[in-house]
């Protein structure tokens, strides 16, 4: 089970560092759940260097406090956080399955840009 994918659509609630965010997803039945997503294959520095502070920057503006997000989860890190991708779109959506088709990257952005 562990190498299976899932796919979650939720909300920014915060961005915890240049590679890290926190999502809220609603899961139906009336079920919400925050986790702390690491984001798969983007390495930033550690907050309190000038990188760190920059990358963290430039993440809070990409993801500004509730921007819709898809997630796909892949596994979990030794600290207990999962670690995804992120789709996400600059526009307001009207629908979810929107981000499949107008959304952005995240990773392979933030990628590009290190």
């Amino acid at each position: 089970m562990d190498s299976e994918l899932y796919f979650y659509f939720g909300e920014i609630e915060r961005v915890i560092g240049g590679d890290t965010i926190l999502v809220k997803f609603e899961l139906g039945f009336n079920v919400i759940t925050r986790q702390r997503i690491r984001l798969h294959n983007v390495w930033s520095a550690e907050l309190g260097s000038s990188e760190g502070e920059d990358n963290f920057e430039s993440l809070k503006k990409k993801l500004p406090l509730k921007t819709k997000v898809i997630v796909r989860s892949r596994s979990k890190d030794v600290y207990g956080r999962y670690v995804g991708e992120v789709l996400y779109s600059k526009k307001k959506i009207q629908h979810p399955e929107d981000i499949f088709t107008i959304g952005i990257y995240l990773n392979q952005e933030l990628a590009e840009i290190s």
